[in-house]
C-alpha cells in the first residue's frame, strides 16, 4: 500500500515497485469540491490505464447536507430498530 497526497506533486511512476500495483484507489472530499478538480487534473498528468483495478471515491458524505447517504443511513436506522422490537 502507497499513499500520497496531491498537494506533494506525486507521481505515481515514482511510487515504490510501481509495476507490481494492481489497484490505484482515489479518494476525493465530497465537502470540499475543489479536491475533485485537483484529483482530475492529476489523472490527466499521469497514466493510470495500467491498473487493472481503479477506484474513485467520494470522502466526508456525512459533511454534504441532504446527501442521499443521509437518507438511506436513516432507512437503515429505521429497520434495525423495529427488528428490535
Amino acid at each position: 500500500m502507497w499513499m500520497a497526497h496531491l498537494y506533494n506533486k506525486f507521481q505515481i511512476t515514482g511510487a515504490p515497485m510501481f509495476d507490481n500495483i494492481a489497484a490505484l484507489v482515489m479518494v476525493f472530499d465530497l465537502n470540499n469540491l475543489s479536491s475533485f478538480s485537483e484529483l482530475k487534473k492529476w489523472v490527466s498528468c499521469n497514466n493510470i490505464e495500467s491498473f487493472d483495478i481503479l477506484l474513485c471515491i467520494g470522502n466526508k458524505a456525512d459533511l454534504v447536507l441532504d446527501h442521499s447517504a443521509h437518507v438511506e443511513y436513516r432507512r437503515r436506522r429505521v429497520e434495525i430498530l423495529y427488528k428490535q422490537c
